[in-house]
């Protein structure tokens, strides 16, 4: 069964709007759409789209400079005493992940 124009559109839109990021996601959804193809063929029907796949970077957790500044940084406030602590505001709206992230992806579509 080959995917409609209709189904390609759909798929497009998916991929754009970071819905669907990897050909894995995407020949899923083609089989939750009732279409019974091979792995091989969504990844054709992307690349019909113009979708490329490109393996992520991976990049350091922190780099050296980082490393440093955060050392400088613990080393100045070392000797705060409670109090000078109690003047500080911790925000918990940013969130670090110190041992990697939270999911993987190891292929991007563009």
């Amino acid at each position: 069964m080959v995917v409609s124009a209709q189904t390609k559109r759909f798929i497009k839109l998916q991929v754009l709007q970071g819905q669907l990021k990897t050909a894995r996601e995407v020949h899923d959804k083609l089989m939750e759409l009732r279409y019974r193809i091979s792995y091989k063929t969504a990844i054709n029907v992307l690349k019909s789209m113009n979708f490329f796949a490109a393996i992520k970077v991976k990049k350091p957790l922190l780099t050296a400079k980082h490393m440093k500044r955060r050392l400088a940084w613990a080393k100045k406030h070392q000797n705060w005493t409670t109090d000078d602590w109690r003047r500080v505001v911790f925000s918990d709206e940013t969130k670090v992940n110190i041992w990697g992230s939270d999911g993987y992806n190891n292929l991007n579509l563009y």
